[in-house]
């Protein structure tokens, strides 16, 4: 349950009331423990927290991130550049590009003279004296006083006092200090008052997200594939009234729930109330059900559209009322649809039974798919709130209309093909005008009018208007062209893309991979994982880059493998026999172009018993690690190597590792929704709204 907190070091799940309320609940205490940003296993615990003078996670076997550190540069990829003193002297921060333009070997040094930003050479840094305000080249002396406090780091001039940089001017004698230190809005020195403000920020920057742009790049772009410009659709055009001028009126707020309507030239007032209230000041709340569904298809089948009928009914087959849904699942993924069912009458008639009927169709077809049924409660309630998840099946499923459950009344002309031997020769009897357009069909009655299910080619209540997809067609590229629900907008549509096509109007041209094999006897098939390598977010704090696995299976004597890639990416990795491979890397998301790339020797990630000695790789993991940048710097023309069980490591031009958590352990079943048989792995193009999934089968069985 993604709402609980899992307990690591027991079976056990707390409400998230229960993490950091000063009592620990897990066996490990780590609930209590994440209060304090630690981390108890490695598998949260990122690259760049080794070794940065901080321990973040719980001791294990008396080793954490902090102990053996002795071998581990401490100018890395992590704390080059990035504002933060962790080195001796700030070398990690030496000749790095500033507004100030120091010349090299020089640091930013605010003067006690001039007041001014002048440039300090690093032979005296930490030297004993202090030549700049803040002790910004002395950092050590507010460092000792103040470990705890990490923001204590600006020390008063000719005093021993420390305090926060904002509160220079307050805490410390004003006529020794920078006196514009106060003056938080003057532009002129607003760099100024930026670096003093930050002279000590590794409390911010003690976990940098994975960069990989410290390694070259490789292979270079063969061709850029043309990208269409999006047409604008002019047919309907909108206007912004801006309501700013009325919003003081008190007629606006007369109706309850609902919008004043102003009619005729008298502006007689009249509300306009939602389906869920009525009365002439919408005063009253319906009974009804409110309904919330939330579907999922098994079969993602490109052209799928999927045509839900809802109906609510009584036990003698009156449809009180129904409602319409469009889904695809290109467009729709994990939505909430939500709905209210009203009632015949006020109130509802507390002697019969209400059941809620809910079809699938497809749309492309019109066919028959499977059906719900879902009973209401509880009729004392006035409004019986009901909500559920609906797994729309990759083949037809007739087992609940056969059943008694379903009443014959509703039955309809289509649903015949599912052959109920029990009833299926008395729907001659129950025979409707159908008054449905000749391409529709339609799927039930309400006070004598056809509930028509159209076409993705027609709209309308009887399905005789033209649907927004015959009338301005714009996708590309062969897209096919898909309205959107009524409900959502009757003028729009989303294009479904081909392979190899992706956009709004399939108009942008998806990557194109072309993988050959070099030294490398080709397999029979390939796992590629495409990793991308997104910017910290401070409201998740997430540093790990997102892994997106495909599976291609390789023909007989096929020389040249296609891939295609719509999603952004900027590490890919090929996977087969229990070997992994580097195959493109690039800084910066390019897309709409053509990598043309080799699988080789030269590009094996190696596994670290190849390049560490047999002590260091018996180590325990938290001190294995340590060892990591000496990997890339005893073999120069290593490319990449892992550990098979947490990091995949990348060498820089430095000849320093840079790592990132990379799954081994994948289990394949498309983030639990595994609809393969036989144990078949399950692949899908996206971790979250997948537009395609594959079965990756077992000897002896086939893709039916």
């Amino acid at each position: 349950d993604k709402h609980r907190f899992q307990c690591t070091s027991e079976q056990k799940c707390l409400s998230l009331l229960l993490v950091n309320d000063g009592k620990a609940q897990c066996i490990g205490k780590e609930d209590e423990a994440l209060f304090n940003d630690i981390v108890i296993t490695i598998d949260y615990l990122p690259f760049s927290a080794f070794c940065n003078n901080r321990v973040d996670i719980v001791p294990i076997e008396n080793e954490t991130d902090e102990t053996h550190c002795e071998q581990w540069p401490c100018v890395n990829p992590y704390t080059r550049c990035n504002g933060a003193w962790q080195c001796p002297k700030g070398i990690d921060e030496i000749n790095c590009s500033s507004s100030f333009q120091c010349p090299a070997n020089h640091h930013p040094c605010l003067s006690p003279q001039s007041r001014k930003m002048d440039c300090l050479h690093i032979n005296r840094i930490e030297d004993g004296n202090i030549d700049c305000l803040g002790s910004t080249d002395e950092r050590s002396h507010c460092r000792l006083q103040q470990p705890e406090n990490e923001l204590m780091r600006y020390r008063c001039w000719n005093d021993t006092k420390c305090t926060t940089a904002p509160r220079a001017c307050q805490d410390c004698d004003k006529s020794n200090e920078f006196d514009q230190s106060c003056d938080w809005f003057n532009d002129k020195i607003i760099d100024i008052i930026n670096y003093v403000n930050h002279i000590d920020d590794t409390y911010f920057l003690k976990r940098q997200p994975f960069s990989h742009k410290s390694s070259r790049g490789f292979p270079p772009v063969q061709l850029s594939l043309p990208i269409h410009k999006q047409i604008q659709n002019g047919m309907i055009t909108t206007e912004k009234i801006s309501a700013i001028k009325h919003n003081n009126d008190p007629r606006l707020w007369l109706c309850n729930k609902g919008f004043i309507v102003l009619v005729g030239k008298n502006e007689t007032e009249q509300c306009l109330c939602p389906e869920s209230y009525y009365g002439d000041l919408c005063q009253y709340q319906n009974q009804r059900v409110s309904l919330t569904i939330r579907l999922r298809q098994e079969n993602l089948r490109n052209i799928n559209v999927i045509g839900i009928i809802i109906r609510l009914v009584d036990h003698t087959g009156f449809v009180h009322s129904y409602d319409q849904i469009t889904y695809k699942s290109v467009i729709n993924c994990n939505s909430k649809y939500n709905m209210h069912l009203l009632y015949q009458s006020r109130p509802k008639d507390m002697m019969k039974n209400y059941t809620i009927y809910i079809d699938a169709y497809d749309k492309v077809n019109l066919a028959y798919l499977t059906s719900w049924i879902f009973l209401v409660k509880f009729l004392f309630m006035p409004v019986n709130r009901m909500s559920a998840q609906l797994i729309i099946p990759a083949q037809q499923d007739c087992h609940l209309l056969c059943s008694d459950k379903y009443l014959k009344s509703l039955a309809n002309d289509n649903i015949q093909s599912c052959r109920c031997s029990n009833w299926v020769n008395s729907l001659s009897t129950i025979q409707y005008k159908c008054d449905c357009s000749s391409d529709s069909i339609c799927v039930g009655r309400k006070e004598n009018r056809s509930i028509c299910l159209c076409p993705l080619s027609k709209t309308g209540p009887r399905c005789y208007l033209s649907s927004v997809c015959q009338m301005n067609n714009t996708c590309m590229n062969n897209g096919t062209c898909i309205p959107y629900d009524s409900r959502q907008s009757l003028t729009n549509f989303t294009c479904v893309c081909p392979d190899g096509f992706s956009g709004e109007l399939c108009e942008k041209a998806d990557i194109r991979i072309d993988l050959s094999f070099s030294d490398v006897e080709a397999p029979q098939s390939l796992l590629i994982h495409f990793i991308n390598v997104v910017p910290r977010s401070f409201t998740s704090g997430k540093t790990e880059p997102i892994q997106v696995t495909m599976f291609k299976k390789i023909l007989f004597n096929e020389k040249t493998i296609t891939l295609h890639m719509s999603l952004p990416f900027h590490l890919v990795f090929v996977e087969f026999k229990n070997m992994y491979y580097l195959i493109i890397l690039q800084h910066d998301h390019t897309p709409s172009v053509i990598f043309s790339t080799q699988i080789s020797q030269s590009q094996r990630c190696r596994h670290i018993k190849e390049v560490l000695d047999e002590v260091k790789v018996g180590y325990p993991h938290l001190r294995r690690v340590k060892y990591y940048h000496d990997i890339c710097q005893n073999h120069s023309d290593l490319t990449c190597f892992h550990d098979n069980y947490t990091f995949m490591c990348l060498c820089t031009e430095q000849k320093q590792a840079s790592c990132f958590h990379f799954n081994f352990t994948m289990t394949y079943d498309c983030k639990g929704q595994n609809d393969c048989q036989n144990d078949g792995r399950c692949f899908q193009d996206d971790p979250h709204c997948p537009k395609q999934k594959m079965c990756v089968c077992q000897e002896c069985f086939v893709v039916r």
